[in-house]
């Protein structure tokens, strides 16, 4: 498995980063649909804690993100130019 990695490291690298910047930006958008429908809610109205969102994208999207950007930053820089 670790073989077709690293025959082909600049594709790899650059899916994941690809991933990563598209999970990331996914992210801020729902974050910021969020906090939109929380400032235009009537007061009230809204039963879960205003930062309960912005929670789990801390704990799940962003540190997937970061991972997944690390990890293709090192296989691109495995990649040799022949």
């Amino acid at each position: 498995m670790m073989r077709v990695f690293l025959k082909h490291p600049r594709f790899w690298g650059d899916l994941y980063i690809m991933i990563a910047m598209i999970g990331s930006n996914i992210g801020s958008a729902w974050a910021g649909a969020a906090y939109h429908s929380l400032i235009s809610a009537i007061p009230g109205e809204n039963s879960a804690p205003a930062n309960v969102g912005f929670q789990v994208l801390t704990w799940t999207v962003y540190p997937l993100a970061i991972v997944l950007l690390v990890l293709g930053v090192y296989l691109r820089s495995k990649y040799r130019p022949s």
